[in-house]
């Protein structure tokens, strides 16, 4: 009966302390994010679970801090994701916010480095953007030099359909040798 009593006075701190609140009840986040699913008809945001999950039917947010949160958020741009990560914080281990109990970090985000569910990624995309208009100028590069090479080869050895060897059968090694050179 004590050890009743003192888990009952341990839970009430908690809960003081707890400044976010949902209206959720006995529903599950998952049960909710099947319903925003089925309303919106596309899978919903963290950032959208979490306003169903705090606000009440008349529209009102059930508290200060939820309120704060998603005004927040409104203000700040770039994808709701990216939003929602930087204004809740880091995940716990093996925990995912406004996703219920089965989905993990590793499941969500797919195989990421710690730095990648922080945000950090957004970094490294914006680098690899930068790069795709190099990276398509050395593509043509090299088409240009394979055509001249090509071109080459024929005039080297006319009368041999290389090429088309080439295609059809690209394991097999379909160069011309040296020795059956035509002049």
């Amino acid at each position: 009966m004590l050890l009743r009593i003192c888990s009952c006075f341990g839970s009430t701190r908690h809960i003081k302390k707890k400044n976010v609140f949902h209206t959720g009840g006995r529903s599950c986040i998952a049960r909710t994010r099947k319903r925003l699913k089925e309303k919106l008809g596309r899978t919903p945001t963290r950032l959208e679970v979490f306003e169903a999950n705090h606000k009440r039917k008349d529209g009102t947010y059930i508290n200060d801090h939820a309120k704060e949160f998603m005004d927040k958020a409104n203000e700040m741009e770039g994808p709701s994701e990216e939003v929602f990560q930087k204004l809740a914080g880091p995940e716990h281990p093996g925990r995912l916010r406004c996703m219920g109990l089965g989905p993990t970090q590793s499941a969500y985000f797919g195989v990421y480095s710690r730095g990648a569910a922080s945000g950090s990624c957004s970094c490294s995309c914006s680098h690899s953007s930068e790069d795709v208009p190099t990276l398509k100028g050395e593509l043509s590069e090299v088409k240009k030099k394979m055509e001249v090479m090509a071109r080459f080869i024929s005039k080297q050895y006319p009368g041999q359909n290389w090429m088309e060897d080439a295609e059809n059968n690209p394991g097999a090694s379909t160069a011309p040798s040296l020795g059956s050179r035509a002049s």
